[in-house]
């Protein structure tokens, strides 16, 4: 049992006993403290800190020797899990980001795997891998923001957006033509897809960004603009503003609060008139005080730039002398520490060419860093920002840094282990690319001796494309992450990747298995894949047939497969390929056009029968119970799924259910899965779309939902090329009413 959960468990049953036996729930609650020190979250920090250090050595090009370390930091933080007191410590964006940085295809992989493996939701993983790629280059622009279709709307990418934009830009003319197709394809996203709620500003930032790049002539730029405009404009009120319960009830009256922000801006200006007349006598002792009264945070930021103005040449030294020495109320320190740092950096950078100044320097900005450095970094999310301020500060040079780091090893022992990474990281950023693989593989040898992990092989790299990890979405769990990965590839293609993407992802079609962007362990939806993308296909070849017309062929091949006779992947195929021949001359024969027409359609209708109220699955158990070998749901998945098919087509009884079965048994293979605990089959925010009820086409599909369905689809696609035909039932009308095309229709995939 992992640390944190034998902890929680003893602890809880050291609560419950407590009331009955004192002396057991003593011995529990020893337990659990043995057991909760075991948890190391500061050992999960240091190991974000090290994939933080990685990331930042990352370029265009894969690096061999970084991905390597960066391999080394993702087993590290696999096998640290169950040492956590909660896995949100575990820094798993950080590990993303950093094999992005080194590899963009190995940080999809990665993305992809820890998704399957319930570790990372593969929202979040995209969006790390193209934060990452955005900054290094590792993705082409069209395919970093194409990718950013697979994150669900609601999550903010407008920021995500323009790097990659402004790389493309960089590379001048002879991508001109590349950035003006990606700038209408994504305008034309952002105002047409987009929820209102977020359009307004991808749209926005997008106007902005090719205003300030002299680009406004762009196309879609122009209606993004208008959108933007309008959304805005959309979002003002016509009503008059609620009424403040700070105003007076009659005219005229002041009310004890206004009367109160009358006495504070009163304190606040006689402060600031005190502080700028001592600022010019060179008075800097009362400067606490005054500095306490100035009011809010804005308030006393300008009362240190008005008393910094205000002080003659002569009196500069005092100034920061004041700044140093400044005597704040009990609890101001960590409130206001950060403006006083800001205040001494600017006076700096202002005076830096004077000469007292500059000999004042090394002396005071030690003192200054010993007095305020404390409440510096007492708040870990503001170190680091804190530490480059103190590093960078001007006329110091190098001695920035030694300063700092002195002043913080004579506190080490008052700082936590946050804060004391942000400082290594910072100190960091110095470093040269070996020295930071040096020091992040000298702390991972350390590490993996201490926990008894082996030294990690260098193995032959693995099969890795971005079209590999599209097919790995395609075959998700979930049909929503499906859509948005079929949005994704149409974005790459018509922006103008569509011969590398297609033909990466035909090559793909032709596996049973997702290569390393799934757990090997688990079974992979390949049947769904296959029917995703001949979904895009079949989309494609309206929009762009020229791109389609060269895998004429493959569409063909796969609507009159009887090898793989999937009705629903065979029904994509033919449309696709009947619309290619509408759409282009002499693509097929005139007998593959006749085949095509009649292929996976019931061979007309047999004569009339009674209509069969009894579920013919009612009898299961008593009739074929050991003849079944897959364990199938016969309440909600086979006696409604199943039923339409023994019901309507006239073949003998059980047909489709027996044939799946061999479609499970023979050829796919029942896998080790515990049925009950299948993950995939779960959601923990929505059970309604975890589960198969009376029939229905849920969202998410477990394992044992896949194999049912997908075996249904082959098994009628098998009694069809056997030259199945419709059930004449002696109720149906004379009208084109055709039953067989309504259930097909209600399996194929929207898109």
């Amino acid at each position: 049992i992992p640390a944190r959960e034998r902890w929680t468990v003893l602890q809880n049953a050291a609560d419950l006993v407590q009331h009955q036996d004192e002396e057991w729930a003593a011995q529990l609650y020893a337990e659990a403290v043995e057991a909760a020190s075991d948890l190391d979250d500061d050992g999960a920090r240091l190991l974000g800190a090290l994939a933080a250090i990685l990331e930042s050595t990352g370029s265009a090009e894969p690096d061999e020797v970084g991905w390597l370390l960066a391999r080394r930091v993702v087993r590290a933080v696999e096998h640290h899990t169950p040492y956590v007191s909660d896995e949100d410590h575990l820094p798993r964006k950080a590990c993303v980001r950093a094999a992005s940085a080194l590899n963009a295809q190995a940080g999809l992989a990665l993305a992809a795997r820890w998704d399957d493996e319930d570790r990372f939701s593969l929202a979040d993983g995209v969006l790390a891998v193209c934060v990452a790629t955005g900054a290094t280059g590792g993705l082409p622009p069209e395919e970093g923001i194409s990718l950013l279709r697979m994150i669900p709307f609601g999550i903010e990418v407008t920021d995500d957006l323009v790097p990659h934009l402004d790389r493309l830009l960089a590379e001048g003319d002879p991508a001109r033509s590349r950035l003006s197709r990606l700038v209408e394809n994504v305008t034309g996203w952002a105002i047409r897809d987009v929820p209102p709620r977020s359009r307004r500003h991808i749209a926005g930032r997008l106007a902005e960004w090719a205003e300030a790049n002299g680009l406004r002539g762009l196309p879609g730029v122009d209606s993004a603009a208008e959108t933007a405009a309008f959304l805005e404009a959309l979002d003002r009120t016509d009503h008059q503003p609620p009424i403040s319960p700070h105003l007076p009830a009659v005219s005229g009256e002041r009310t004890p609060w206004q009367i109160e922000q009358d006495e504070r801006e009163r304190v606040a200006t006689e402060a600031y008139e005190a502080a700028v007349t001592d600022a010019r006598s060179g008075v800097f002792d009362r400067l606490g005080g005054q500095f306490s009264k100035a009011g809010y945070r804005s308030g006393r930021a300008s009362l240190l730039t008005t008393v910094r103005e205000a002080t003659p040449r002569r009196y500069r030294t005092a100034y920061l002398n004041g700044l140093t020495e400044l005597d704040l109320g009990p609890g101001e320190g960590t409130l206001w520490a950060d403006d006083l740092l800001k205040a001494f950096a600017a006076a700096l950078r202002a005076w830096e060419r004077d000469v007292r100044v500059q000999a004042w320097a090394p002396a005071g900005v030690e003192a200054f860093a010993e007095r305020w450095l404390p409440w510096l970094i007492r708040r870990p999310w503001g170190v680091a920002e804190t530490v480059r301020t103190l590093f960078t500060l001007p006329g110091l040079g190098n001695r920035g840094a030694e300063i700092t780091i002195a002043a913080v090893a004579r506190r080490v022992g008052d700082l936590s282990a946050e804060t004391l990474l942000q400082v290594g990281r910072v100190l960091a950023e110095g470093f040269t690319r070996d020295e930071k693989q040096a020091l992040v593989g000298a702390v991972l040898d350390a590490w993996e001796e201490d926990v008894g992990l082996a030294p990690l092989s260098v193995e032959a790299e693995a099969d890795r494309t971005t079209g590999g990890f599209l097919w790995c979405a395609f075959g998700h769990h979930d049909r929503q992450i499906r859509w948005r990965a079929m949005h994704a590839a149409r974005a790459m293609i018509l922006n103008g990747n569509a011969e590398e993407v297609l033909l990466d992802l035909m090559a793909w079609s032709e596996r049973t298995d997702a290569g390393p962007y799934r757990d090997t362990e688990r079974v992979f939806y390949w049947q769904a894949a296959l029917a995703s993308l001949h979904a895009l296909l079949l989309r494609l070849v309206h929009e762009v047939p020229d791109v389609v017309r060269p895998y004429a062929d493959v569409l063909a091949k796969c609507a009159l497969s009887t090898a793989f006779p999937h009705v629903q992947v065979r029904e994509l195929a033919r449309r696709a390929a009947l619309a290619l021949e509408e759409g282009a001359l002499s693509v097929y024969d005139a007998e593959t056009i006749e085949h095509l027409r009649k292929v996976n359609q019931p061979l007309g209708r047999s004569a009339e029968h009674e209509r069969a109220i009894r579920n013919p699955y009612d009898a299961f158990w008593g009739e074929s119970k050991d003849s079944v070998r897959f364990p199938f749901d016969y309440m909600d998945q086979v006696s409604h799924w199943y039923a339409w098919a023994e019901r309507r087509l006239d073949v003998p009884a059980m047909s489709v259910l027996m044939k799946a079965d061999t479609w499970i048994c023979n050829h796919w293979g029942i896998p080790d899965v515990d049925w009950r605990s299948d993950s995939r089959s779960r959601d923990p925010y929505d059970r309604r779309d975890a589960r198969v009820y009376k029939g229905s086409y849920p969202r998410l599909m477990g394992t044992r939902e896949h194999l049912t369905l997908h075996a249904m689809f082959c098994a009628m696609g098998e009694l069809l090329d056997g030259g199945a035909a419709l059930r004449q039932d002696m109720y149906d009308s004379d009208d084109e009413y055709d039953d067989w095309a309504k259930w097909m229709e209600a399996y194929l995939p929207a898109f």
